[in-house]
């Protein structure tokens, strides 16, 4: 399994759907060139997440704006300020979510929700402002940012994988996997893991 079939598992269920993302796999390979695997990936994320809930598109591109002005402010000059102020963005959005939900959702422990997955989106972020802050995180842009925050794979069970280990893992997606044990393969592993494959 790769990443393409793995955003299908993600979203659908049957086994008849299940077997059809797998069926599309090696198109994928043969027709997307390596260079825009990535971005290709992105788009089936966003348009997944949109078919689930279309205000999602709206809120991961805001936050990748964001995320990325706060990471260009804080590379320029490292300013507490900023992460505090962005943190507390951050936490507002946590609340706001959980107090203006609406009354019933997918799974009855959503239904306090606005939106399902903002919980998960400020954890990575608030990881990104802290990573930016302490000098570990380099500026990225827009692209990279959304790529991150939109990756299907990880929504329904995680992990929540940092950005640089994200960009770390840039090269796996140039490569088909050699195995199908798991739906996320490039992320898992160290980088001499993943040469191996």
């Amino acid at each position: 399994m790769n990443w393409l079939g793995g955003l299908w598992f993600c979203y659908c269920g049957s086994m008849e759907q299940q077997h059809a993302a797998v069926a599309i796999l090696p198109a994928y390979w043969l027709v997307v060139p390596a260079a825009w695997r990535r971005d290709a990936i992105m788009v089936v994320s966003l348009g997944l997440l949109a078919l689930h809930d279309p205000r999602l598109i709206v809120l991961v591109g805001a936050a990748s704006l964001g995320v990325v002005a706060v990471m260009h402010a804080l590379a320029a000059r490292p300013n507490r300020l900023v992460m505090v102020l962005s943190l507390a963005a951050l936490a507002a959005l946590f609340v706001w979510n959980k107090r203006h939900g609406a009354s019933a959702g997918p799974l009855v422990t959503q239904a306090p929700l606005a939106l399902v997955g903002v919980s998960y989106l400020v954890l990575k972020l608030a990881g990104a402002v802290v990573d930016a802050q302490r000098g570990t995180l380099r500026p990225g842009g827009f692209r990279e940012a959304l790529a991150w925050l939109g990756f299907l794979p990880t929504y329904p069970a995680g992990p929540i994988v940092p950005l640089e280990r994200f960009r770390e893992k840039r090269p796996a997606f140039d490569r088909a996997p050699s195995t199908t044990t798991a739906t996320c393969w490039p992320l898992c592993g160290s980088r001499s893991s993943v040469a191996r494959q």
